[in-house]
């Protein structure tokens, strides 16, 4: 008798030996097999498993569709009465049937790893630990969405949680950095909304002198909870990002790799514009702002959310931090950006340095966006700001702190300012460090959340 290979986790697989069987696409019949192998201990009553894979049909209804897709089953799987034996009132895996199922083998792995925790064996544990990892190649069954079937997929995805949990914690331990971030990464991607495995990963970064890189694990973070919950991340990781800012910059071994956009290098603002860069709108005249309006809406839709990405960053911008701040692809950027030259929204000041040709164009476009659209404009500046000056952020702490302000985040707007003021103060610059404590003295109520050495310097 040839072995049944069964695979649950992630896309539906089933071998005969070592011949596939194509003959269980069907949903409901890769369901009906998964409830027989999760429940093959005990005898499972036909009326029970009628009512749970029909639970809104009457029971006669049901127990002829249950009676319909055994048939099918018997039909579907080779050498059916060796793995399934169907009773007049029961259905039951056998258990002595020769089979190879992914739940069982990854369940396996899990207790030989706790076994070798409790016997303080981390060798045999790790190793125990990245057999379970590599065998949940994704949810149990993502297909079905039965409620019998929810718990168990609930109770599976977080064992494979917890083992990539431990996992981490033990590369780390053995300052294997590099397997560390693999497995933090691997989390994330099954789990995109586990704000702690982001933590971790910004701090495996920060432990690689690779300060550019946990940056942008937090900037993921943002986008991806914003994206899906609406939400920003909790103070302890915004409080992990501003101790990493706070790093010492590690030297760039390498430069960035060269593109139409990421070629040019564009203006080094310093402090002097901080004012500037996200100045207050007035008010233009009805019949000019009617104008202006309808010379936008003739551009296509790419092009005229790059004017008003653009005009979040300011009168002056550079094509890099456009591109940074963009979630367009390069392509579609290039021409938009091409399209708003032809049409003399903008024009190129020097290579990689763009204008908008007039700073009325620019206030209608930043006018244009709602207060929602110009919050999350700020945001992407400010953290593609971060990016581009990882190496050296304080030349731009003050540009940071007013999208950051901007953007509604009061708490990094804070500390960027003050991170501004004490680099002024170093300078010797004392109207800019006048100027900064009074932006941060109207953000008081956060300011108990920042360090006690910048709290001190204010």
């Amino acid at each position: 008798m040839r072995t049944l290979y069964v695979d649950l986790l992630g896309d539906f697989s089933l071998l005969y030996g070592d011949e596939p069987v194509t003959s269980f696409f069907q949903g409901r019949l890769q369901a009906l097999l998964a409830y027989l192998l999760l429940h093959r201990e005990a005898p499972q009553s036909r009326q029970r498993m009628a009512f749970l894979f029909w639970p809104d049909s009457g029971e006669h209804h049901a127990r002829n569709s249950l009676r319909q897709l055994l048939f099918q089953l018997r039909r579907s799987l080779p050498a059916a009465e060796q793995f399934v034996q169907i009773e007049t009132k029961t259905v039951q895996w056998r258990v002595d049937a020769p089979f190879v199922l992914d739940v069982l083998d990854f369940e396996g792995d899990l207790e030989l790893a706790a076994l070798a925790a409790k016997e303080k064996h981390t060798l045999l544990e790790r190793t125990a630990l990245e057999s379970a990892v590599r065998r949940y190649r994704g949810e149990l069954l993502p297909s079905c969405y039965d409620e019998w079937l929810l718990p168990e997929r609930e109770r599976l995805r977080r064992a494979h949680t917890v083992a990539m949990e431990r996992l981490i914690v033990l590369a780390e331990t053995q300052r294997d950095y590099a397997a560390a971030i693999e497995h933090a990464e691997r989390l994330l991607r099954h789990d995109p909304l586990h704000e702690t495995t982001y933590r971790r990963l910004m701090r495996l970064h920060a432990l690689r002198h690779d300060r550019a890189s946990a940056l942008r694990v937090y900037h993921k973070c943002i986008t991806v909870l914003e994206r899906e919950l609406g939400v920003e991340p909790n103070a302890e990781t915004q409080e992990t990002y501003r101790r990493l800012l706070n790093m010492k910059a590690p030297l760039l071994l390498n430069p960035p790799p060269s593109s139409f956009l990421a070629a040019a290098t564009g203006p080094s603002f310093g402090s002097e514009a901080l004012f500037d860069a996200a100045a207050a709108h007035d008010d233009l005249p009805p019949d000019l702002y009617d104008k202006i309006q309808v010379r936008l809406r003739y551009l296509s839709p790419p092009a005229l959310e790059l004017a008003c990405l653009a005009a979040t960053i300011g009168q002056t911008f550079a094509a890099d931090l456009l591109a940074r701040a963009s979630s367009t692809d390069e392509a579609v950027l290039a021409g938009a950006l091409e399209e708003l030259k032809q049409q003399g929204i903008v024009r190129e000041q020097e290579p990689g340095t763009y204008v908008f040709s007039q700073d009325e164009i620019r206030k209608v476009a930043y006018l244009e966006l709602s207060p929602g659209r110009r919050s999350a404009h700020h945001r992407r500046v400010a953290m593609a700001l971060e990016q581009r000056h990882a190496a050296n952020l304080d030349v731009v702490n003050s540009q940071i702190a007013i999208h950051y302000e901007h953007a509604g985040s009061k708490l990094l707007a804070a500390a960027y300012y003050v991170r501004a003021a004490v680099v002024a103060e170093q300078t010797g610059r004392q109207d800019h460090v006048i100027r900064l404590l009074s932006k941060v003295s109207a953000l008081l109520p956060v300011l108990p959340a920042l360090a006690g050495g910048e709290r001190d310097t204010v």
